[in-house]
């Protein structure tokens, strides 16, 4: 929805399934300027290993809200870490 284009389009060859497992997808800030913050948050929920994505969702929304607020302030181009809040209650 970022991007307007999916994140891997399949070929011919292979289907969607294999394109997600195999290939990388490069950021959205590659095909649309202006959302650095927003492109980082969708790389780490399109990570490949489990343990670099979000673990739980009030870490995601930490980060969301955080960079919503970038947004209607200056200078929306900011860049934070991220996962700062993303601390699961589960070992």
């Amino acid at each position: 929805m970022l991007t307007g284009t999916y994140p891997s389009a399949p070929s011919i060859r292979w289907n969607g399934s294999h394109c997600h497992i195999a290939r990388t997808t490069g950021p959205p800030s590659e095909r649309v300027i202006g959302v650095p913050q927003l492109s980082a948050i969708v790389m780490m929920l399109l990570a490949k290993a489990a343990e670099e994505r979000y673990q739980t969702t009030a870490g995601l929304e930490a980060d969301l809200q955080r960079c919503l607020t970038g947004m209607g302030g200056a200078p929306f181009y900011r860049l934070f870490p991220l996962g700062v809040h993303d601390v699961s209650d589960v070992f």
